[in-house]
């Protein structure tokens, strides 16, 4: 590696396009090369040639790169790419339950199992201004997006996502900028209402036509990326028998079906199983 610096520096600084590094030309190079302590720079021969140097140079350049390479990992989290004992207990009670969720459903949870319920997607959605109340229990509070701002009529290249029904990039569309009273909250989920597009939004957004903001019931805490993406997955599940369009994914109809999903031994969500499983999925997929 060293002697491939060495050579490569020596060709790139003399030849190019217009110069070809023809072998005629470059057999007559000459590169610069660490001798042994003690050696007459103007007198000596190969076997004056310092390779411990050479070798232990680049050791200690791989070291150098790899301490810096793990501190970015720490800071970034990216090192945390093993299973600990708690995820791979996870994936073992998954791989006995979630395919046959509703059978486990009543059972309690023990060593080998995890206990399942139903809740209802919707706590509460609006309609025609006025406020639904669904269940005290619903996932979540289905909210009109602040401002259907049509797209024809922005100009991309601001702050601000601004989400549509599409299928890639988190639906973002794009960034924008406009009325920051308009924007809809951060940590929310948005939903494409004609075409069950679902993403988790971490940052504040603006939104086009047809989209409903899900917001976690407040009785459940707040949304990370991982709960969000377990919960878009449950949820999928039980909307993949309706059909494509906005009359099937009205709201009236959306907020009725019923989602399994953990609960721990108190019988309320659990948020940390689904966090954890969700963690334990991306390690075994990397």
């Amino acid at each position: 590696m060293f002697l491939q610096r060495c050579l490569q520096r020596s060709i790139q600084l003399k030849f190019n396009y217009y110069n070809k590094a023809t072998w005629e030309k470059v057999k007559q190079e000459s590169i610069w090369l660490p001798l042994i302590d003690r050696t007459d720079p103007t007198n000596h021969t190969q076997t004056d040639i310092d390779w411990n140097f050479m070798g232990n140079y680049i050791k200690q350049l791989e070291a150098d790169r790899l301490r810096q390479l793990e501190a970015y990992l720490i800071a970034t989290g990216l090192n945390d790419y093993t299973l600990n004992d708690e995820e791979k207990k996870i994936l073992f009670l998954s791989q006995i339950n979630v395919s046959d969720e509703v059978r486990y459903s009543k059972n309690i949870v023990e060593d080998k199992q995890i206990k399942f319920r139903e809740f209802k997607l919707a706590a509460s959605y609006f309609k025609n201004g006025k406020k639904v109340n669904v269940s005290n229990d619903g996932l979540f509070n289905i909210m009109p997006t602040k401002k259907k701002i049509n797209a024809n009529t922005i100009t991309f290249g601001g702050k601000y996502p601004y989400v549509a029904r599409g299928e890639s990039q988190n639906g973002i569309r794009g960034y924008i900028n406009f009325d920051e009273n308009y924007l809809n909250p951060e940590k929310t989920i948005s939903f494409g209402q004609d075409t069950a597009t679902m993403f988790y939004q971490p940052k504040a957004y603006f939104t086009g036509d047809k989209i409903q903001v899900f917001s976690l019931n407040d009785k459940y805490g707040k949304l990370n990326e991982n709960i969000a993406l377990y919960l878009i997955a449950a949820v999928k599940r039980a909307l993949v028998n309706f059909a494509w369009g906005q009359s099937s994914f009205a709201l009236e109809a959306i907020s009725e079906p019923n989602i399994t999903l953990p609960i721990d031994n108190n019988n309320q969500l659990h948020l940390d199983y689904m966090e954890n499983y969700i963690r334990a999925i991306e390690k075994i997929n990397d």
